[in-house]
């Protein structure tokens, strides 16, 4: 079947059939939630080679099981054979369309190429936008794990009606799960916050709060049981550039500490004692940090 290609500039109500390649920078919609009165659809928005536009893809509840897997925030994707529609206020792309994928449409992996976004408060990526604004990006490099790339240089930063606008150079990581791999000293940060973390022990969800009934997690919409683990704050120093923030999750905490025992049976006995062993740790060696900032691999030397 005859495809065009087009870029997210060229969309329009009237395109014929075409493929469009991107990079997913969020995912979002009520796909994970559990109640039966609520619709599911996953969304994901993508940014292409142009760099001047987003759009974004939604998938209804029957494809999500289909499609979702490959519109993980960081990857690269070609998709052909979408539908076009004007786009509703929850849609997070600068685009005035969206892309809905039906049983016809195909999407593939692609290689990664080089994305140079010109930021708004307007689209979904306003959180991305704070927290460039706060790291007080000057022109200097900055890691920042809240999407899926590095912010390796910046540009034209300034204020306009209250808000902040510019040009961030970024890039992907080397592979698809991977944002970075460093050498450097690793530090542990936040040691006087929450150490362990909540999760329901049907969804894994965070969102798990204590009611007269029990523990009630927002994600089911039920009250359930919980587990607990590790969740530590780190600050990575490289050889050369600046400090890179990252977070321990589960396994890799005991890894990279490697005390014998457990951390969190070590946090459990005695939460004081496991703090003063944080504050005075450092690991030196190469890290591997994912997409969303999480050290998934640690090799001392």
């Amino acid at each position: 079947m005859l495809c065009f290609f087009l870029h997210i500039t060229d969309l329009s109500d009237i395109t014929p059939r075409f493929a469009i390649e991107g990079c997913v920078l969020k995912d979002y919609g009520t796909y994970k939630l559990f109640d039966p009165k609520i619709v599911k659809f996953f969304k994901a928005d993508l940014v292409d080679s142009h760099n001047s536009d987003t759009v974004t893809v939604v998938v209804g509840s029957s494809l999500i099981s289909q499609f979702a897997s490959f519109l993980s925030v960081g990857s690269f994707v070609r998709i052909e054979g979408s539908a076009i529609k004007t786009k509703n206020k929850a849609d997070g792309g600068t685009s005035p369309f969206s892309l809905y994928l039906d049983a016809t449409s195909i999407v593939t992996c692609i290689c990664s190429f080089p994305i140079h976004l010109s930021f708004y408060p307007e689209t979904k990526i306003r959180f991305f936008l704070d927290e460039a604004a706060s790291a007080g990006l000057g022109g200097a490099k900055s890691y920042l794990g809240t999407l899926a790339f590095v912010v390796i240089k910046s540009e034209n930063f300034e204020i306009y009606a209250n808000s902040i606008r510019g040009e961030l150079l970024v890039a992907d990581g080397c592979a698809p799960k991977d944002r970075a791999t460093v050498f450097g000293v690793l530090h542990f940060s936040n040691i006087n916050g929450v150490l362990l973390e909540t999760l329901c022990a049907t969804c894994k969800s965070n969102k798990v709060h204590k009611t007269t009934e029990g523990l009630f997690c927002i994600t089911c919409q039920k009250t359930t049981t919980s587990y607990e683990i590790p969740r530590l704050q780190v600050k990575i120093k490289p050889s050369e550039g600046p400090v890179i923030s990252a977070q321990l999750v589960g396994l890799i905490v005991d890894e990279v500490l490697a005390l014998g025992n457990t951390f969190q049976s070590l946090y459990s006995k005695n939460p004081l004692v496991a703090r003063k062993i944080l504050a005075s740790t450092t690991r030196t060696g190469t890290f591997k940090i994912s997409l969303a900032g999480n050290l998934t691999a640690f090799y001392p030397g």
